[in-house]
């Protein structure tokens, strides 16, 4: 596999990999720019794999769909199967990709725990208050004197002073983010009005008989 840094600028252009994992470091014989190793291989084993499969602009909607104003119905959500249908909100009309993954993690965390689904709502409303940068971020859960709280870090480091307070689960959501991709293809790049074009001419030919 071999791929020039100028393929890598551009599809950073392109929004086909995060410009947080471009890290300038400084040596003693100039400047180099590093990568997370795990993530940059997956990455770009992804993008050359549905790049002959899709349009980069498909692409862009499955490698990177946080980055897109893509908006789940509660119905799409519905089929997600680690997302506990008890803790959505049926009023609530469209969910973005973050949301989506707060949710998958909230599930876990409730399977773990035993949570009832009011804990987890009120868990539910931090998390969708607060910016999650899906690819450098890390959602925490602790525990305090029977409380659950959550922390949002850019690694997995958590200093907690207290003793009383523990720490129940911790997910990297980029790994969470590249496990529901891959579970999920379908979901995130077929564009629905296509898929509607489709069964409509699917109709057509079976009420015509064409």
């Amino acid at each position: 596999m071999h791929i020039t840094s100028s393929q890598l600028y551009s599809w950073k252009r392109k929004g086909l990999i995060p410009k947080e994992w471009f890290v300038k470091k400084v040596t003693r014989t100039g400047q180099i720019t590093v990568f997370p190793r795990k993530l940059i291989v997956t990455r770009i084993r992804d993008i050359l794999r549905y790049k002959e499969k899709y349009s980069l602009d498909k692409v862009e909607m499955f490698i990177s769909p946080e980055t897109t104003d893509r908006r789940f119905t509660l119905h799409e959500v519905l089929q997600i199967k680690d997302i506990n249908p008890d803790i959505l909100d049926e009023e609530k009309t469209g969910y973005t990709y973050t949301e989506i993954l707060v949710l998958i993690v909230l599930t876990d965390f409730q399977k773990k725990t035993k949570a009832t689904d009011m804990v987890v709502s009120r868990l539910l409303d931090s998390l969708y208050d607060v910016e999650i940068r899906v690819e450098t971020d890390t959602v925490v859960i602790a525990e305090y004197k029977g409380e659950y709280f959550s922390i949002i870090t850019v690694d997995d480091n958590v200093y907690i002073p207290d003793s009383n307070c523990k720490i129940v689960c911790r997910y990297n959501m980029c790994e969470v983010s590249e496990k529901f991709k891959k579970e999920n293809e379908i979901l995130l790049v077929i564009d629905r009005e296509e898929m509607l074009s489709k069964c409509i001419e699917i109709i057509t030919k079976e009420v015509g008989g064409v």
